[in-house]
């Protein structure tokens, strides 16, 4: 079964043209959008607007987790004492928009990937999600 997702900021939003959209995995959206929104509006919202805005995708707290046969997760960084990470699945749509979606929350023990984190890594590189404009 595809799952599916819904936009919550467009690189629009920041008067850019990159067409970049942030989106949040509706089955886990209870968990991340009160962390994103309401825990730590300020830091999320830096990011958001870096990942929008800028050509530069990548940077310390937006990082490639996985990349195997076209498929990309990667992370939202959060520094904090929990080490928040928020995975997320990348790919392109036929309309040429990058969609970036916030598929699971974790709260990380190390900095380094290890047998807590990877099959959740691996379980949303195996996501599949239906794109409905």
């Amino acid at each position: 079964m595809k799952r599916k997702f819904n936009v919550i900021l467009k690189s629009e939003d920041y008067e850019s043209s990159l067409k970049r959209r942030i989106c949040i995995d509706i089955d886990t959206a209870d968990q991340i959008r009160p962390y994103l929104l309401d825990e730590n509006p300020d830091e999320a919202e830096l990011i958001f607007e870096k990942i929008l805005t800028l050509p530069k995708l990548y940077s310390d707290h937006y990082k490639k987790e996985y990349e195997k046969n076209g498929i990309v997760v990667s992370a939202f960084r959060f520094f904090n004492k929990r080490n928040t990470r928020i995975y997320c699945q990348e790919f392109s749509n036929e309309d040429g928009e990058f969609l970036i979606i916030c598929s699971e929350i974790f709260f990380k023990k190390s900095q380094k990937n290890n047998k807590a984190n990877k099959p959740i890594i691996e379980k949303i590189a195996n996501y599949e999600y239906e794109y409905k404009p």
